[in-house]
């Protein structure tokens, strides 16, 4: 009786209390956290990537474009993964 108005006086102790394999909140948080930080990641990837076009040199302004699309690339590897493990995660809390 005493654990019900303990609850009660927390807030989303009820609620947390349902969540019971808590590594699935934590590994969606993280998933989450991820997905927004490559998020603004891409811009500056992009604006990096505009300017090393305008470079006069064409083999060396190709590599630096290579090199921009591969990061872009493994960042959007990166998000793709942990949006699946996001949704998975909270997917499994209901």
């Amino acid at each position: 009786m005493l654990d019900v108005k303990k609850q009660k006086k927390i807030f989303g102790a009820r609620l947390m209390a349902h969540n019971k394999p808590f590594i699935y909140v934590v590994v969606g948080m993280t998933g989450a956290f991820v997905c927004g930080l490559s998020g603004c990641l891409f811009g500056p990837l992009i604006v990096a990537q505009m300017f090393a076009m305008f470079n006069p040199d064409p083999v060396e302004s190709r590599n630096q474009v290579n090199f921009f699309c591969g990061i872009m690339l493994s960042v959007a590897g990166i998000s793709f993964l942990f949006r699946f493990l996001t949704k998975f995660c909270f997917g499994m809390i209901g």
